[in-house]
């Protein structure tokens, strides 16, 4: 019986690759560097903001990096704006809430305020980070911890992604994967719609073969 849902963010709740392009564009330029294109940061989309930085400007020392990130940190709500919630979201959270299950994030950001800003918050009361653990994703640890803090067995939930990590984490902790809208990344389910999540869940829960 599927108890839980728990969600990867970028990529999967939130369409922000233009938010974050636009963001780390800008701070890159203040440093002195040649922004990245579209081609370029899509190989690091849902890559922690520190590696980006890092990718960026591999001479920096540590104090350097310091500043980079710290600068980053202070202008990063300036591009939220940009950053869109993924369509068939709300009314899925909506859905699954009103049906009692249990939500929670697993994600590689290190800070969640992009939630906040958009109003999602309420829907998770479980949220784990990137700060929240030492082997991240593709590792199963950020997962096994978020099962933990929602009182359920791997079996009895779900994780939503979109990337190969997400698989691979998930699929260690031995919870059934969805991926979204990635179709070169397998999992139990591969979606294009969110709204089918919902399918999904109502046929593991009665046992019913979905697609």
């Amino acid at each position: 019986m599927i108890k839980a849902v728990l969600f990867d963010v970028d990529g999967v709740l939130l369409n922000s690759f233009e938010g974050n392009l636009r963001f780390f564009n800008f701070v890159i330029r203040n440093f002195g560097k040649k922004p990245m294109t579209r081609r370029q940061y899509r190989q690091l989309y849902s890559t922690p903001s520190d590696k980006v930085f890092l990718h960026n400007f591999p001479e920096k020392n540590n104090k350097e990096m310091k500043e980079i990130i710290r600068y980053g940190s202070k202008v990063a709500p300036d591009f939220y704006k940009y950053i869109r919630i993924n369509p068939g979201v709300i009314y899925t959270l909506e859905k699954l809430k009103k049906q009692g299950f249990r939500m929670g994030i697993v994600t590689n950001r290190k800070k969640m305020r992009i939630l906040s800003y958009l109003s999602l918050n309420k829907y998770f009361k479980t949220k784990v980070g990137y700060l929240d653990v030492k082997n991240r994703k593709p590792y199963p640890e950020p997962i096994y911890l978020a099962l933990k803090r929602m009182g359920v067995q791997p079996e009895e939930a779900v994780y939503v992604g979109d990337l190969l990590s997400d698989f691979q984490a998930a699929n260690k902790a031995g919870v059934k994967v969805i991926i979204y809208r990635n179709p070169k990344v397998g999992g139990d389910y591969n979606i294009s719609d969110f709204r089918k999540i919902l399918k999904i869940i109502e046929g593991l829960n009665s046992k019913v073969v979905v697609f």
